[in-house]
């Protein structure tokens, strides 16, 4: 009989008397200790935690009970009072755990040479978020041998930005820097992960000149740290929608009165698509497609805002068959394409509000391409909902939310449940606006002014700056720097 079924056989008999009121009305009498894991081999060096739970003769757990533990010879082993097991020399070793009148104990066997060096084969990488790698650890004892067979622990410090599991293989899951480490007993390496954000693609957006205050459209390529942006169209253009394939922009622009315009997306090659003397236009969407475009029209007599009358069209992508999904006496406007939906569909999604709602309200609603099915995104209309923008795979849809103790904060529908949440994990100061999704659905860019600037004279300034955020809420990043407001960022792909 072994020495593990020895004090199983008198842990048992201890509670044969209780056996029969094993129930929950009754004091708990512990009956047996259920260790886990129990292992066979142990090299030198190694640890290992061991977990006691003192149960009745039922296997009901008995809570309120202290568990000692006992190695047979510390020289081989020894076991903290936490169940921390240590090799320390080869040779077999009984380890035990007690409780009242019961204990259990199991044979343990040490085996191998002590290892003396561990080493991972690389110190430092630099990926994207997405990428799969592996990283070896090699154990080595005092004569430099290479230990085979040895059990080593891999951690991460933080597997929002680097995940790892117990065979080296490394997940890069967020931008940052993560420390991954490989441990055994006493010795240990790292790895530092570095994490780029991806994108699937570049930033347009507003930049409007300190001198003239006229906006001009600029390009970024998104980095770690906040930069300047690159003037593109500099002056009396604005709202930039990018075609699927990245060659074309489509914007705002200056025609004698705002109208469409469409560039390559240098900047080359402006055509004006719907300049007319009936009409104003502006915030143009492309459709995921890249066949068409949707934009807000208004009459040329007034301005566009809540107090005017506005709507939702769409045109070929060459400013031909023009059509007005809408047409009625609401204020609608920003309108976004969602891609190729579950049912087949394509719809598109826009704020809505009536002309003189008193107190103000918008709700989002859609409708789809051929002007059919007009329905609200969102069940009930309590706050200011605008500027919704829809993501890449069709299951939501940003937008900003005011009213009821909101000022402008982002949140998220999940079409599925036609239920919104926030959007950031934290609130941030002040007003956000203007979200859009990344072409490949990880992160929201969006402007903000939470954050607060020094001027050279040392006077304090919030201007607002492009930030993104990752698709869970966390990771609030700024993008942007340079002392020109920044407003409607949009994603654009690499051709």
């Amino acid at each position: 009989m072994s020495l593990r079924t020895l004090f199983r056989t008198v842990a048992l008999a201890v509670a044969l008397g209780a056996a029969a009121c094993d129930d929950p009305t009754s004091p708990a009498v512990v009956a047996d200790i259920e260790i886990s894991p129990m292992p066979q081999t142990l090299a030198l060096g190694e640890t290992v935690q061991l977990t006691a739970r003192p149960v009745t003769a039922g296997g009901r757990l008995v809570n309120g009970r202290t568990v000692t533990w006992e190695s047979s010879d510390v020289t081989r082993a020894t076991v903290d009072a936490n169940g921390l097991v240590r090799a320390l020399a080869e040779g077999e070793v009984t380890l035990t755990a007690e409780t009242e009148e019961v204990s259990v104990g199991f044979i343990l066997e040490v085996t191998g040479a002590p290892a003396a060096s561990l080493n991972v084969d690389i110190g430092a990488v630099d990926y994207s978020e997405g990428r799969q790698f592996t990283v070896t650890a090699t154990l080595r004892d005092a004569e430099g041998t290479v230990l085979e067979d040895r059990t080593v622990e891999w951690r991460t410090n933080d597997a929002t930005i680097a995940s790892v599991d117990q065979s080296g293989n490394v997940i890069t899951t967020g931008e940052g820097l993560a420390l991954v480490s490989v441990h055994h007993g006493e010795l240990a390496d790292t790895v530092r992960v570095t994490v780029r954000a991806a994108f699937g693609g570049d930033l347009l957006l507003d930049e409007r000149s300190t001198l003239t205050g006229r906006p001009g459209i600029a390009y970024l390529e998104p980095t770690a740290h906040a930069t300047a942006p690159t003037a593109l169209l500099p002056e009396d253009a604005w709202g930039a929608s990018a075609s699927p394939d990245g060659t074309r922009i489509a914007y705002a622009c200056d025609a004698a009165a705002p109208a469409i315009c469409v560039a390559d997306r240098d900047g080359s090659d402006v055509r004006v698509l719907t300049a007319g003397d009936a009409f104003r236009e502006a915030q143009p969407a492309w459709s995921r497609d890249g066949l068409r475009i949707a934009f807000t029209r208004w009459a040329a007599d007034a301005a566009p805002g809540a107090a005017t009358p506005t709507d939702i069209w769409v045109m070929d992508a060459d400013g031909t068959d023009q059509v007005n999904l809408t047409a009625d006496a609401l204020s609608q406007s920003s309108p976004t394409w969602s891609p190729v939906l579950a049912d087949g569909s394509v719809r598109i999604a826009f704020d809505e509000q009536a002309v003189d709602g008193d107190p103000p309200m918008s709700r989002l609603a859609s409708i789809r391409a051929d002007g059919t099915d007009r329905l609200f995104e969102l069940p009930t209309g309590e706050y200011l909902d605008r500027q919704p923008s829809w993501s890449p795979d069709g299951t939501s849809i940003a937008f900003v939310r005011t009213g009821l103790g909101l000022i402008g904060d982002l949140y998220v529908i999940d079409r599925a449940t036609r239920t919104a949440r926030a959007a950031t994990v934290a609130t941030l100061a002040g007003v956000q606006q203007q979200p859009a999704w990344s072409p490949n659905g990880r992160y929201l860019a969006f402007v903000s002014a939470h954050q607060p600037e020094f001027n050279p004279d040392g006077s304090q300034v919030f201007r607002p700056q492009v930030y993104t955020v990752r698709a869970d809420g966390r990771s609030v990043r700024r993008r942007t720097a340079g002392t020109a407001p920044k407003d409607a960022p949009a994603w654009i792909v690499r051709p």
